[in-house]
């Protein structure tokens, strides 16, 4: 595990361009809510999404207010940053936790939030070309396909070279990826992006304090701190984290 309390000293920025923050409007409000799967589950809260689709636009303005305060003070509300984990069994035994995979599930209305913020800093960064033309996954419209046409390709113009050359190619699969990312090396990450001022300050309250518990059966276990990786069950696996390992 990656040590979360050291950070480096220095950092290159990659844009003479800043992003301290962003609109926040009644309408995309709620075109993200009408956008939503009104099957999917609700956090602990209990508030669903179908609820909010029936009264989207009574709620879009306090909402809106909310999300403008948050902005405002930096500050990512506690009660959106506590996750229900669901085990989802896989196959195999039953009695076997390896065979079952996690669901965290969290408050709806934190999700829109994160939604509205991810919106303006991934436009941010395409606008301004600061993601690496290497990166596919996590970056619409493109694709790890490409990726691989690019491998494909690369050794077929080597065997077809006269002489053939030598292909080498490494492979790292990491572990749980996405649960060993560093908070402080991402925050730093942003901060070369050019995301700073409230907008950085609101990043790093949304990824501190962040607590989760188990859902079993009715039952729930008691909640427990999460101290690094990206928050499980929010949209934030976005195209600029798996960046921070190139």
């Amino acid at each position: 595990m990656l040590n979360n309390s050291v950070l480096p000293l220095d950092y290159q920025s990659l844009t003479n361009n800043e992003l301290i923050s962003f609109n926040i409007r009644e309408e995309d409000f709620i075109k993200i809510i009408r956008d939503l799967n009104s099957a999917k589950a609700h956090g602990y809260d209990a508030i669903s999404i179908a609820m909010l689709k029936i009264c989207d636009i009574s709620v879009s303005k306090p909402l809106c207010y909310l999300f403008k305060s948050c902005l405002t003070e930096c500050i990512f509300p506690d009660d959106w940053k506590k996750a229900n984990v669901v085990p989802i069994f896989k196959k195999g035994s039953r009695q076997d936790f390896k065979n079952y995979r996690p669901i965290s599930l969290l408050p709806i209305c934190g999700k829109i939030f994160e939604r509205l913020i991810y919106n303006s800093i991934f436009n941010f960064i395409e606008e301004r070309k600061l993601l690496s033309p290497n990166q596919s996954g996590f970056k619409p419209p493109d694709s790890c396909i490409n990726q691989l046409l690019l491998i494909t390709n690369s050794i077929y113009s080597s065997f077809d070279h006269n002489p053939s050359l030598e292909v080498r190619g490494v492979f790292l699969d990491i572990s749980k990826t996405f649960d060993r990312i560093w908070h402080d090396g991402l925050i730093l990450k942003m901060k070369s992006f050019g995301i700073k001022g409230n907008l950085l300050k609101l990043l790093q309250s949304f990824l501190s304090s962040r607590l989760h518990r188990v859902v079993l059966n009715g039952q729930c276990s008691e909640w427990k701190n999460i101290s690094a990786g990206v928050p499980q069950g929010s949209i934030s696996r976005t195209s600029f984290i798996p960046d921070l390992y190139q």
